[in-house]
């Protein structure tokens, strides 16, 4: 994955990871193969009891992944915005996202 970031960014494209990361290993990989390009990082938050009635109700997640996501997610902190998403809208959290790392 990190080396196909990378190629795509390095040909001009814009990118973005939609992807929970939950090791250290797998966040360094992909910070250090953008080097000496900055990663703008998001992190979306949610509380568990939503997450797992989302995980019910949607029924296309891996019974168990939303509290694995929840508990394991890396880092836990150090982002450069947090949007909650079990307190704003989709199209809500979308402009905070924008605002902050695109409104300058």
């Amino acid at each position: 994955m990190c080396e196909k970031v990378r190629e795509l960014y390095s040909a001009g494209n814009g990118v973005i990871i939609d992807h929970v990361i939950t090791s250290e290993r797998i966040y360094d990989q992909l910070i250090d193969s953008m080097a000496p390009d900055k990663v703008d990082t998001v992190h979306i938050v949610c509380a568990l009891d939503v997450l797992l009635k989302r995980e019910e109700e949607r029924g296309d997640w891996c019974v168990g992944s939303a509290e694995a996501s929840f508990t394991y997610l890396y880092p836990k902190e150090g982002y450069d915005v947090e949007v909650d998403t079990g307190n704003l809208s989709s199209s809500a959290a979308a402009q905070k996202i924008f605002d902050t790392l695109f409104a300058k």
